[in-house]
């Protein structure tokens, strides 16, 4: 089991406090627990808590019961240091104090893993390794659900003699106890692998000192144990070194079975060897998997031992390319779940199968669970009991797009996923497994066990509550992938008729939120979670607009500018009610502008612009308008299908748009035809206490109000009303921006927002575009599913406004798109780019750049969302051999130099290029000799920076037509340009 460690992690104080509260409130009697509700969550950035406390946890082993509950073992530093385990109940609460239940006296941190079993009763087997007086000791203890220790205080001493400290004792049981192996020492340095029996009731069923099954020996030794199903075990160990493997057969009278040096499984010259381990092949015999080394050469062993001591695989076993833990089903078949290093940043995960005559399985080929840049660490591996097995891992690198270089909590980050996978080779879930935990912070070292036929529950170490301290969490998951507890069936509801709704009316329309209620009104509206200067940890930088009067008491809330959120969480109530969607309680699902909000928040819902500091040092975000693709993925998270389709927005000061007047009326038969299909919209209206011009209020259309089969006004729900109103009322029947609410869900979006005073025009790799020109006064809008215009918020005060630009695609093709900027007037521009992956919202860096009008720049955004972190790469101009005027061939097969320079333009200067950073060609060849020198080479009077490069070492084939280079700027830009070339 890998179990890496980091320890600089996000922190989401809300969801912390909220997870306090909720395990606090579970330290009550246990038949008080019995009646709460159930604490298993649907929510994979919540999880249930099982200690929480100031000190460092680590899980080591989790054991569930017939009834459901699990106990939870770890490892904690409270008093020095021990081991620990609390109870879970069925409905997740923890049973036992927050600090569990201590077992033995004090154990070092670095004590070793800890070998568990169930004792087929009322509790579990213990047995660890601690170090008294200096010696290590090998020591058992059984506790039963009530908390009650029965082997006394400190645990049964199963033996004083263990000279190695770190050579975990193993553990199995059988009927009416269990078996222990471990590596007993002598004060000679000698060792010698030894076995005992223990009764359920604490008693040596062998003798006092157990079976030795090796003589002593000088030097490290190490032991596994398998139960053989018969009352006895299996045993691994080493032979006189260790280059030689052995395995013994031990009956349930304890008699050794075999010759008394054991059977040898590896008979082979080797240097080393490793990574040897078995399990029961659920037939009476058992699978071996061992690692030989020799001239720096490894090959990986299985094998097959029958109950007689047979070999079924050959003299040394059968030797395959790939390794990894190993599990078995209950048709004699092996499986491996490799975890393959694919470069040094990089790991996948394989799982491949062996049947049992050692052929490999599935036409020879392995089944992918996750494929993907990043490390995705295997965790644990878990048969399901239903010709399957569960795989958990944690991904190290938490942007499944790829991991953010410029965010200084990644990669460190990692969370927990799974897929679960049948006998035939079949994976079950979704493509790359499901998310189990995704709180923003480190979680890692997760282990499986049964719950029931339905259900498993993970647990971990996790870092959400800070980077000081790790806490434990868990999950519980049922096998159809789902989390949390399988809703219980509502009866079915007898025949009534349901009443024929008023037509085009949204008669299920929930009852008008207000965004000045008071329950959230005061609330901070808007911002992000960002990492700070000098911090280390994300926090909440807050939405301040500080063009306002700085004597001002309006506050930046929810109740000021909260009309777009919430328009937006009226609509999610709305399809929530339509589909009798239902929250972990069995209610019907419902959110309100404060949970949306704190949502958004979070997880990249807002376009916000870089952060800012203010005269005093506090930082603050200039925007906040909420994005309708996260919202989208808000819905779905909480099983609402909620979409919007095409955006239609009013823009003045553009020759091609129409007045509101106008927009109003080419767009009222849009509006009428989809409130006639049930589908509520979004009107971007005037604000009734604005003095501008400009739209900068949001209202929910939910219905039409027809006079003589003629449209007399719509009916909406206003979120500065409490009462169901009219357009017509206090917006004079006009509406500049239409948005209407659908339920045909994208797999992906993206998003562009300019804070500037600028236009852009995207391109995708198919050609089309979407924007504007200024220059040239062309307005694009050839992608289907894509809307481009201005985004204007009023404070409900009507003093201040907020506005950006927004362009968004919704399932965008993967590939190259290319963003032209115009400038419309002089000063500081930012792009903000957001996109989505599956179910995550990611957020790309900002490009920040200063502009004139008239000004053109140029970005290429590779948009693949299974490659590297997406980002904006500014176009720069580039020219191979700049001095060279008969454009002769490059040679690949000679050294000479490629000279290679990045001009100076009007938009951007060479001399601000990070030189360290600079690369050229297919293969991303460093320069050669000084990096870069600053001159003139094209005569426009204007310092270019020129570097050299060795022919033979681009990467070049005769196939390339294009020499690119690309680095970033001193501010972190990264930039690329690409020259024509002809290869030989």
């Amino acid at each position: 089991m890998f179990h890496f460690r980091f320890f600089s992690k996000i922190i989401c104080n809300s969801v912390i406090t909220l997870s306090i509260v909720i395990f606090f409130s579970l330290l009550i009697t246990q038949n008080e627990i019995l009646a709460v509700t159930s604490n298993w969550t649907s929510d994979s950035s919540i999880n249930t808590p099982v200690i929480i406390n100031q000190q460092h946890q680590d899980v080591e082993k989790i054991l569930s019961k017939q009834d459901g509950s699990t106990f939870v073992i770890y490892k904690d530093q409270v008093d020095g240091g021990g081991i620990y385990v609390q109870l879970i109940d069925s409905l997740g609460n923890p049973v036992w104090p927050n600090d569990g239940v201590r077992i033995g006296s004090s154990v070092s941190w670095t004590t070793p893993s800890i070998a568990i079993v169930d004792d087929e009763g009322e509790g579990i087997v213990i047995v660890w390794e601690q170090r008294l007086n200096g010696k290590p000791q090998v020591y058992a203890q059984r506790i039963k659900k009530d908390g009650s220790l029965l082997w006394g205080v400190n645990g049964l001493l199963v033996s004083s003699d263990q000279n190695f400290f770190g050579r975990l004792p193993q553990v199995t049981n059988y009927d009416d106890g269990i078996i222990v192996s471990w590596v007993r020492g002598n004060s000679g340095g000698g060792v010698k692998v030894t076995m005992q029996k223990i009764s359920f009731n604490g008693s040596f069923i062998w003798d006092q000192q157990g079976i030795d099954l090796t003589g002593w020996r000088v030097g490290p030794q190490d032991t596994k144990i398998v139960s053989d199903k018969l009352g006895g075990a299996f045993v691994l160990y080493w032979g006189t070194n260790s280059q030689i493997l052995l395995i013994q057969h031990v009956d349930i009278n304890g008699n050794i079975l075999w010759s008394s040096s054991g059977k040898f499984l590896s008979d082979v010259a080797t240097s080393s060897l490793s990574r040897y381990g078995f399990v029961s092949d659920n037939s009476g015999g058992v699978f071996v998997r061992w690692i030989t080394s020799q001239n720096s050469v490894s090959e990986v062993h299985y094998q097959r031992v029958k109950s007689d001591g047979s070999f079924l695989w050959g003299a040394n076993g059968l030797i395959y390319p790939f390794s990894g833990d190993i599990i078995s089903d209950d048709l004699g078949n092996l499986y491996v779940i490799s975890n393959p290093r694919i470069d040094p940043w990089n790991l996948d995960i394989d799982i491949y199968k062996l049947l049992g005559d050692g052929s490999l399985g599935w036409n020879g080929n392995a089944t992918q669970i996750v494929q993907k840049p990043g490390a995705q660490f295997l965790s644990d591996v878990f048969n399901d009991n239903s010709n399957g097995f569960i795989i958990a891992w944690y991904d190290q690198n938490t942007k499944e797009g790829g991991a953010n270089s410029n965010d200084p909590n990644e990669p460190s980050e990692s969370d927990i996923y799974a897929q679960r996978i049948d006998v035939s080779g079949n994976v079950l879930w979704s493509q790359g497994g499901i998310i189990i935990s995704n709180s923003p912070s480190a979680q890692v070292g997760a282990v499986i066990d049964q719950l029931n036929n339905t259900s498993f529950i993970l647990a971990w170490t996790d870092e959400r509550n800070g980077n000081n301290r790790d806490d434990i969490y868990a999950q519980k998951v049922n096998l159809d992938g789902t989390l949390g507890d399988i809703p219980i069936p509502s009866p079915i509801p007898t025949a009534t008729p349901t009443p024929t709704p008023e037509p085009c009316v949204l008669t299920h329309f929930p009852d008008p939120v207000t965004q000045t209620d008071q329950t959230w009104g005061s609330i901070a509206y808007g911002g992000t979670y960002a990492v700070l200067k000098g911090k280390t940890e994300k926090e909440l930088v807050p939405f301040k607009d500080y063009e306002l009067n700085p004597n001002s008491t309006r506050k930046d809330s929810i109740a000021e500018w909260g009309c777009n959120l919430t328009a937006n969480a009226m609509n999610i109530n709305y399809y929530a009610k339509l589909q009798d969607v239902k929250d972990d309680a069995g209610n019907l699902f419902r959110t309100d502008p404060q949970v949306l909000n704190e949502w958004l928040q979070k997880n990249n819902g807002y376009d916000t612009g870089k952060v800012l500091y203010d005269n005093d040092n506090h930082p603050y975000v200039a925007a906040s308008g909420v994005m309708y693709g996260p919202v989208e993925r808000y819905a779905k998270k909480n099983g609402v299908k909620l979409s919007y389709g095409r955006n239609l927005k009013y823009k003045p000061d553009k020759p091609d748009y129409e007045t509101g007047e106008s927009f109003t009326a080419t767009h009222s038969a849009t509006l009428e035809q989809n409130l006639c299909a049930l589908q509520p919209a979004l009107l971007h209206v005037r604000h009734p206490s604005s003095t501008i011009q400009k739209p900068g209020h949001f209202v929910v259309a939910t219905g039409v109000q027809y006079e003589n089969d003629t449209v007399d006004t719509w009916r909406i729900h206003d979120p500065l009303s409490s009462v169901i109103t009219k357009l017509q009322d206090d917006y004079s029947d006009i509406f500049y921006g239409l948005l209407v609410a659908t339920t045909k869900v994208p797999d992906e979006f993206l998003t562009i927002i300019q804070h500037s005073p600028t236009e852009l025009v995207l391109t995708d790799p198919t050609g089309k575009k979407i924007g504007y020109n200024p220059l040239q006064e062309i307005t694009y809008s050839e992608i289907e599913d894509s809307f481009y215009g201005d985004e204007t918020l009023t404070a409900a005060s009507g003093d201040a406004t907020q506005e950006q630009k927004v362009l968004t695609i919704k399932s965008p093709p993967q590939g190259n798109y290319t963003i032209d900027v115009f400038g419309t007037g002089v000063g500081e521009y930012t792009l903000e780019t957001v996109y989505s992956v599956g179910d995550e919202i990611y957020k790309a860096p900002f490009v920040t750049d200063q502009t004139e009008n008239g000004q053109i720049r140029t970005y290429m955004l590779p948009f693949d969302t299974t490659g590297d972190l997406i980002e904006l790469i500014q176009q720069v101009i580039v020219d191979v051999d700049p001095h060279d005027k008969k454009n002769r061939p490059i040679y690949t097969d000679r050294s000479n130099i490629v000279h290679i320079a990045i001009l100076t333009t009007d938009t951007f200067d060479a001399a601000l290029v990070d030189r360290q950073t600079v690369t050229a060609g297919p293969a991303a060849t460093k320069p050669h000799g000084a990096a870069g020198v600053l001159q003139d080479v094209n005569g426009d009077k204007q310092k270019d920076l020129m570097f050299l490069f060795k022919a033979n070492g681009l990467g070049l084939t005769p196939a390339v037509t294009q020499l690119c280079v690309t680095g970033k700027t001193t501010a972190g830009q990264a930039v690329v340009g690409c020259d024509e070339v002809i290869v030989q």
